[in-house]
């Protein structure tokens, strides 16, 4: 990287998942994706350590701040169901499965 130049990250934390009301559904599609990460060896909270590996890999100045989606159970159901097939589609296809 060139002196004074600049890298931006954002990546998931998965155990942030807060939702309500409670759909059995969307717990199930959690319980899967925790699945399919674990036996790709995946970290699917690295978003908490990216301010760190960023200081162990020697940039001098780092900032880190919050971000969230906001997703209602209506209209956005079908989002939050596409979403997740989204992501295990593509942690299927990482994992040669």
């Amino acid at each position: 990287m060139k002196p004074g130049g600049l890298i931006g990250a954002r990546s998931s934390d998965h155990d942030g998942h807060i939702y309500f009301p409670q759909d059995s559904l969307i717990d199930e599609l959690l319980k899967l994706i925790e699945q399919v990460v674990k036996r790709n060896g995946v970290d699917r909270n690295i978003g908490r350590h990216l301010r760190a590996l960023f200081i162990e890999a020697g940039i001098e100045r780092v900032e880190a701040s919050p971000s969230a989606l906001v997703w209602s159970k209506e209209p956005d159901e079908s989002r939050w169901r596409e979403h997740g097939v989204d992501i295990l589609g593509a942690f299927v296809c990482q994992s040669g499965g």
